[in-house]
């Protein structure tokens, strides 16, 4: 599934894995305003600035300024990706 391409907002990302493959288990997550998580469940893509909180849309997928990222659906639901 690497490489596929998704639009969101009249813009284009690629993806890079799920945060458990990118992050690995247990580690912390190192992101980034470089890139952007979207939730499998309702399809809203946040980027990983760490000057802003954010939650999607169904409430699943939330990030904290301090740079704490996490789902209640799970590592695996969480997408990575990159603008393209």
């Amino acid at each position: 599934m690497d490489g596929k391409i998704i639009k969101y907002n009249g813009k284009k990302y690629v993806y890079l894995g799920n945060a458990h493959e990118i992050f690995g288990a247990g580690k912390d997550r190192k992101i980034s305003k470089t890139l952007y998580f979207r939730c499998v469940k309702c399809g809203y893509v946040m980027n990983g600035n760490l000057d802003k909180t954010d939650i999607c849309t169904c409430g699943k997928l939330k990030k904290e300024a301090e740079g704490r990222l996490s789902s209640s659906l799970g590592d695996d639901s969480i997408e990575v990706y990159k603008k393209g």
